[in-house]
């Protein structure tokens, strides 16, 4: 009898886990059937290759200071300014020892390497180097031609081949109603080589035509060109000095003339000392300051500039044999963060061992702006 009560507790237990184990697996069916809510935007799968559509709101505030930026300089006058920047280069200008004194402007207006400056820019300098968009250095040999009453200046640059150049037979005449663009070079300031401004009414004819500007200009942008949205040059950016604190103008693109009719193929170029002739008259402003040594320049990090860059000198051994070595080579200097030389690489011999020899000994002195690693090619040419 008790054993069959305990077969019956049994069964009894087994029916009742079985309708349990039923019940439970319906319930299981019918919650899987009804619709769940949508996932939410936010929450996170990696499957989506599509971005949500709540995402594409966020970046279109960005792109408006983007565009207002660069719509900044007008069209037209950006295209001007692009088409003459290869012809714009950056100038360091150094004195004897090698310490940097200037940074300043100019722009190539010949083929065979003339440039254009203000002479404020190389005024006390002893040696300088021009900087060109595509990363190219050039030496320059000196002063061909200067007129200190119109601060302005032609100086001779090595080159091996021609050169992008300004014709200056494109010229404006100064136009108070017109905008202009002052065309710094690119080398440093990349997009924001260019002010926009419009002429003063102040105008002279005692030392050639010029007006001031309505816009302040960066001090580097001395020797600089400023142009029409035609693309004519207007004039050169120099300092007209007066009674009181010289003033930044634009000289007429004519004060250049008769600076290029007086260069000939007999014209060398030098770095003279200013002479007691060149002192400007008690009219012309105040007295000059005695020479002091410039402090240290601070550059911002990531610019392209050089601090030292001494020209190599032509080697007395060369002179010696029965032929006096002569030639031109060129050669690419690497820069470091640091600003010191890492490498010196010839890219074309001068064909002697001891000219070559003289460049590299030089440049490896070179120094630059810390910042960034940069490079460049060194043209340079040895003759007694």
């Amino acid at each position: 009898m008790n054993k069959s009560r305990l077969i019956f507790f049994f069964a009894v237990l087994a029916v009742v886990f079985g309708i349990e184990r039923c019940n439970s697996s319906k319930t299981a069916v019918t919650q899987a059937q009804k619709p769940g809510p949508s996932p939410s935007p936010t929450s996170s799968n990696s499957s989506l290759l599509i971005p949500p559509p709540a995402a594409s709101p966020v970046a279109t505030p960005t792109a408006t200071p983007v565009l207002a930026q660069s719509s900044a300089t007008p069209p037209d006058l950006r295209k001007a300014a692009d088409r003459i920047a290869s012809a714009v280069v950056a100038l360091s200008v150094f004195d004897g020892p090698g310490r940097l004194l200037k940074n300043g402007t100019g722009f190539f207006i010949s083929p065979d390497g003339k440039l254009a400056t203000s002479r404020s820019v190389i005024n006390e300098g002893a040696h300088a180097v021009a900087k060109t968009t595509d990363g190219k250095i050039y030496n320059v040999t000196g002063v061909l031609s200067q007129d200190p009453a119109r601060d302005v200046a032609i100086l001779k640059t090595e080159v091996k081949e021609a050169v992008p150049y300004v014709a200056m037979d494109k010229a404006a005449s100064l136009d108070a109603s017109k905008r202009i663009a002052i065309v710094s070079s690119p080398v440093d300031r990349r997009a924001d080589n260019v002010a926009i401004s419009a002429l003063g009414s102040h105008q002279s004819k005692t030392a050639g035509e010029w007006s001031d500007l309505a816009a302040p200009v960066d001090i580097d942008s001395l020797g600089a060109p400023a142009i029409t949205e035609n693309g004519e040059i207007l004039g050169i950016v120099t300092l007209e000095r007066g009674e009181g604190s010289a003033l930044t103008v634009v000289r007429a693109a004519n004060a250049l003339t008769p600076l290029v009719s007086h260069i000939d193929k007999r014209t060398k170029a030098t770095w003279a000392v200013v002479s007691p002739d060149e002192i400007p008259p008690p009219a012309e402003g105040p007295s000059p300051k005695p020479k002091t040594t410039p402090p240290p320049v601070a550059y911002p990090p990531g610019t392209k500039k050089l601090v030292y860059a001494p020209r190599p000198r032509y080697p007395n051994e060369a002179r010696r044999g029965p032929f006096i070595q002569r030639g031109s080579g060129r050669y690419r200097i690497s820069f470091g963060r640091d600003g010191a030389v890492h490498s010196v690489q010839i890219v074309e011999s001068t064909r002697s061992q001891l000219l070559d020899s003289a460049a590299i000994q030089t440049l490896r002195t070179w120094k630059a702006a810390p910042g960034t690693d940069w490079s460049a090619e060194v043209p340079l040419t040895f003759s007694p």
